[in-house]
């Protein structure tokens, strides 16, 4: 190895790309949840935004690299490098017809799988495939990648012991995004099984056994699956290709499947592992019917990356089944078809093209390297597997980081072949090099600041802000929320969003000093309905902001018109859908129209398909018969829905119209509060527990506050000590 002195510029150009690929191999470990660097989605956002700073500063030292010596430059001739890009230039052009152009740009903090995201796979793809030349090189960047996945192993693990093997999702946030991740690495493993080296056999095996068992600690069935299916391809090619091996290969086959068999039934107790034995795939099929449907209006261009919620609402039958809007339904959980709902058949074909000819050079290469079988046979026994999974799972961004790397790696094995020296003799100019420098360091600061720096600023921000609604500080609340809302980062809008109605709903709910709620309450309910306005097409933007919001501020009698308006778009726009209903119904409530609520019940109950949506229903039920003075029909609802138990800390709407109710409508006997408390008691959270304090403290029901704030105290005695403190208060003008 070179001493760091003698090394050339370009020499320092690929190390620099080295060590930025390492960086990105390394994002898995990022999370950002430590005191003063908290994100919404602490688990994804951050992870992307780094990979795409890192990418970004390695795109323009390879365009540096290339300009110094042509042979860095991508290989235009190979077949497989044009399909890679003739797929993303499809992909690029689809989206200029998409439905919500910004949504499909740059998508969503929990998503982060827009074209922005993806036109960084397309710049990872281009660096990785020209600037590593060897098998050699290719598999030194493997080998960081197994051991930053031993890792993540190590935490997925301690939280699958520590949880009662309950699903894990280690450093990912969600067991889907976790599973994709250590099933390539099973398979990168499994290529470096023959490694003679000791310290890499170790490496290679440790790898191996973690992510597996990373694997049944995530209980996902398709890459489980997926894992079982691309090892026995993997193990069927050795068996053919080295017949000294052949009765062990077909031994550890027979293996292979009677391990997983003794796992399910040995293990059928663990919680993860019963998980794979469960049958619910109803929702997935009802997905991909949907999703056939949003094809076949529009098979060409698609409807734009992140957009399936667009066709959903329209074609969604809500008698079909009952659980599909309670679970994700941002996509159909089947990449292909997500693929072309997003971007068109065509685009869907292009991807089809790049799996076959990967396939295609690996078999070739299968076929003249012998001694090397099972590297190569791995490599393929992973792409395999990543083609069955995706039937069944949508792309985690991180996923199609994984398989970016396969697909260079396969390409550089496919075009293997020792550098060569070609500089290019313009730029030995030092004016024309400086120039390069230059540019190089502008574009590398542009990006750092206007893609990577502002949305995380913004979001630590918003974070903050949320914090000082439980204090509350609303001045100081409010200065981060101004400043953070002026930063305008496209990734936020959900979160202010959500900030807004949390802010809304704590202001309303404490009414501790009236201007200051008057003054910040007004300008929050306006901003929530110009960030919901942008979102024109995305319904549950609209519908979280009344459900959750809106009706607050319309019960203060501040945006009781825009509230109204807002629910009757929401149901303009969605409806087939229980929750636009659901909404209108929430605001007649806020605002007391127990007329109206009454009408809207029987819109409603059509909508309920299980037992949780009927008990739920009970709930609004009671709440209206009570508003109009019916307490036998009201107490008779409420009892149904506490019998069944079905109550959830977001239903405060019931607690506050109840509350209102005992508040108003003296004449009622105090059922209402009573069941109130009840609701309160059962949620076992203690968020609820402190607003129903606040509510009841509010509408003069002393006993029942004391009693909330008592279990508060049991929950989170510091909470409690505050919430008291603020009722002794002498600004505390409940």
């Amino acid at each position: 190895m070179k001493k760091l002195q003698s090394l050339t510029l370009k020499e320092w150009l690929v190390l620099i790309i080295t060590v930025l690929t390492a960086g990105v191999l390394a994002v898995p470990l990022i999370v950002t949840s430590t005191p003063g660097l908290t994100t919404f989605f602490p688990f994804l956002f951050a992870k992307a935004l780094a990979m795409q700073t890192l990418i970004q500063i390695m795109f323009v030292v390879w365009v540096f690299l290339f300009t110094l010596d042509r042979s860095y430059r991508p290989h235009l001739r190979t077949p497989l490098v044009m399909a890679v890009h003739f797929f993303f230039g499809l992909l690029t052009l689809s989206q200029l017809f998409s439905q919500d152009l910004p949504r499909s740009f740059w998508s969503t903090m929990d998503s982060m799988n827009g074209l922005w995201q993806h036109l960084h796979y397309w710049a990872l793809f281009c660096v990785l495939s020209s600037t590593f030349k060897t098998r050699f090189d290719w598999i030194k960047l493997l080998l960081i990648s197994i051991g930053i996945s031993i890792i993540v192993a190590g935490f997925t693990l301690t939280e699958w012991v520590t949880t009662g093997f309950q699903r894990a999702d280690g450093l990912f946030g969600n067991s889907l995004h976790l599973s994709p991740y250590a099933l390539m690495h099973v398979f990168f493993a499994m290529a470096l099984l023959s490694a003679k080296k000791l310290p890499i056999r170790i490496l290679v095996i440790l790898g191996l056994t973690l992510n597996t068992l990373s694997l049944l600690a995530a209980g996902s069935r398709s890459s489980l699956g997926a894992a079982v299916i691309g090892t026995l391809v993997c193990l069927a090619i050795v068996a053919t290709r080295q017949k000294k091996v052949r009765k062990k290969i077909i031994a550890g086959m027979a293996g292979v499947v009677l391990a997983v068999v003794a796992s399910v039934f040995i293990l059928g107790s663990v919680p993860s592992i019963s998980h794979l034995s469960s049958l619910s795939a109803q929702d997935r099929f009802d997905l991909w019917h949907i999703a056939e449907q949003a094809i076949s209006q529009k098979p060409l261009t698609g409807w734009g990356l992140n957009n399936f919620s667009i066709p959903l609402r329209s074609l969604y039958d809500p008698s079909i089944h009952t659980g599909l809007l309670q679970g994700w339904y941002e996509d159909a959980h089947n990449y292909y078809l997500d693929l072309a709902v997003g971007a068109g058949i065509i685009t869907l074909f292009a991807w089809f093209v790049v799996l076959a000819i990967s396939s295609k050079n690996l078999l070739h290469i299968i076929t003249k390297k012998k001694k090397t079988t099972l590297f190569y046979a791995a490599l393929l026994g992973a792409l395999v597997a990543q083609v069955l999974q995706d039937l069944f799972m949508f792309h985690s961004m991180y996923q199609s980081v994984m398989l970016t790397f396969l697909l260079a790696g396969i390409t550089i094995l496919t075009v293997e072949k020792k550098p060569k020296d070609h500089a290019t003799p313009f730029v030995k100019d030092p004016m024309i090099r400086g120039s390069i420098v230059g540019l190089t360091a502008l574009a590398v600061a542009f990006s750092i600041y206007t893609y990577q720096y502002l949305p995380m600023k913004q979001d630590v921000m918003l974070v903050s802000a949320m914090e000082e609604i439980t204090k509350p500080d609303y001045a100081g609340l409010h200065e981060i929320y101004t400043e953070a809302k002026s930063l305008d980062s496209p990734y936020t809008k959900d979160e202010l969003v959500f900030l807004s109605t949390g802010i809304i709903t704590s202001l309303y709910n404490y009414r501790l000093d009236e201007s200051e709620v008057q003054t910040f309450t007004d300008e929050y309910a306006r901003d929530l309905a110009t960030f919901a306005v942008q979102r024109p097409l995305d319904y549950k933007l609209i519908v979280s902001s009344i459900y959750l919001a809106g009706a607050d501020a319309a019960f203060k009698e501040i945006i009781p018109e825009e509230s109204y308006a807002a629910s009757d778009h929401a149901l303009e726009l969605a409806p087939h859908l229980a929750a636009s209903h659901r909404a209108r119904l929430a605001v007649a409530l806020h605002h007391g129209d127990y007329k109206l609520a009454e009408s809207l019940l029987p819109i409603v109950e059509p909508y309920l398909t299980s037992d949780y949506d009927r008990a739920q229903h009970q709930f609004n039920t009671a709440a209206v018969h009570y508003g109009l003075g019916d307490y036998d029909a009201g107490t008779e609802a409420l009892s149904y829905a506490l019998d069944h138990g079905y109550v959830i800390f977001s239903d405060t709407v019931v607690l506050e119209a109840l509350a209102h109710i005992s508040e108003t409508h003296p004449d009622i006997p105090n059922a209402p509060a009573n069941y109130a408390f009840e609701f309160v008691r059962r949620n076992q959270r203690a968020f609820v527990f402190e607003t129903a304090a606040v509510l009841f403290r509010n509408t003069s029901l002393e006993e029942p506050a004391a009693q909330a704030l008592e279990l508060l105290r049991e929950v989170d005695s510091d909470r409690a000590e505050a919430l008291e403190n603020l009722f002794e208060s002498p600004e505390g003008t409940l």
